[in-house]
């Protein structure tokens, strides 16, 4: 991907400073410092330097706001900076062990999005309908700008496996359904 962000806007690989790069599940091969491993995967020059942020769900934005700032602090002038997750190979509750003093005064909930979610309807008294009527708002609106290729510019296509373990381009987000009904 980064290889073709570079192709796609000429820019020459030997003037990236720096890439930021989100990932929450860093183990195994997508573990040590992934943004370095795609960096040197990609061919850029070894020089480039990395660096994977984990901010759970904010892990990508997170990353992108560590390089813009960096870039108005003056420090570099061009940086790649995004993010990527592989959740049906490595599951986010999968290998998860937290520390046992963690759990003296929190639940594991703490980094899960979902029971966070719920935890918030509790405490501002946010209706399950409210919740699922603003859901299905934001997923229709996904799922219309994704039919429309309106940010088909924007997407590098790239291959995955199917499910009948076929290869396959993506080159629109799987997450969004247009027949999805409250």
């Amino acid at each position: 991907m980064m290889k073709a962000l570079l192709a796609r806007d000429g820019q020459p690989s030997s003037e990236i400073e720096d890439i930021h790069w989100g990932y929450v599940k860093q183990e195994r091969e997508q573990g040590y410092d992934n943004a370095r491993q795609a960096a040197l995967i990609a061919g850029l020059p070894i020089e480039v330097g990395g660096v994977t942020v984990n901010r759970n769900c904010g892990s990508s934005l997170q990353a992108i706001n560590n390089a813009a700032q960096s870039i108005a602090a003056g420090c570099e002038d061009v940086q790649i900076a995004g993010g990527v997750e592989h959740m049906h190979h490595l599951p986010m509750e999968a290998g998860f062990d937290p520390s046992p003093r963690l759990l003296y005064r929190h639940s594991p909930a703490v980094f899960n999005m979902g029971l966070t979610a719920e935890n918030l309807a509790l405490k501002y008294r946010i209706s399950r309908r409210e919740q699922d009527e603003f859901a299905l708002r934001s997923h229709r609106r996904a799922a219309d700008v994704t039919d429309s290729d309106a940010f088909s510019t924007e997407i590098i296509p790239t291959w995955r496996t199917h499910e009948e373990d076929r290869r396959k381009i993506m080159a629109k987000c799987r997450c969004s359904r247009s027949d999805t009904t409250l």
